[in-house]
């Protein structure tokens, strides 16, 4: 595992986040099982049952001729930073100065080498050096201080 942190300034931030928040998506090819039209989209992998009829409930989404679709593939594609994990912080809060975020990130390098490319836009600096030291204790110190916190609840 290893640790990278970003510096991230006003222009980025809104691009970053989301795709740090981005949702779930599933891209299905679905077929009608009446005219025989095929399509492939992108949906939330939540609203992948709003294609699928059960005994109990008929498919919300249908073809335009007003038939089931039935689906033919499923290809989940989840959103890898929710699933590792990141945190977030401003840099006024780290002692690091008022305009910009940082963003921390521990993981493999499969991940980085997979999803950094997807944060690394106009105004994303991956920090090195002492910047990078002061920005990764604060937040590994905020983290343990919660951890700490959470463990005396549980007398643990």
């Amino acid at each position: 595992m290893e640790t990278r942190i970003y510096k991230i300034d006003s222009n980025g931030f809104a691009i970053v986040k989301r795709v740090l928040e981005a949702e779930d998506m599933c891209e299905i090819k679905t077929k009608c099982k009446n005219c025989g039209t095929e399509k492939t989209e992108k949906v939330n992998a939540n609203s992948v049952s709003d294609y699928e009829a059960t005994d109990k409930k008929p498919a919300k989404i249908k073809c335009k001729c007003g038939d089931a679709l039935e689906i033919l593939s499923k290809n989940y594609i989840m959103n890898n930073f929710k699933l590792n994990g990141f945190i977030l912080r401003d840099g006024k809060a780290l002692g690091l100065g008022e305009s910009h975020r940082y963003l921390y990130i521990k993981a493999s390098a499969e991940f980085f080498s997979k999803n950094e490319k997807a944060i690394l836009v106009n105004g994303v600096v991956k920090t090195s050096g002492s910047e990078f030291e002061k920005a990764k204790n604060e937040i590994e110190k905020e983290q343990d201080k919660a951890a700490e916190g959470f463990g005396g609840i549980f007398n643990i």
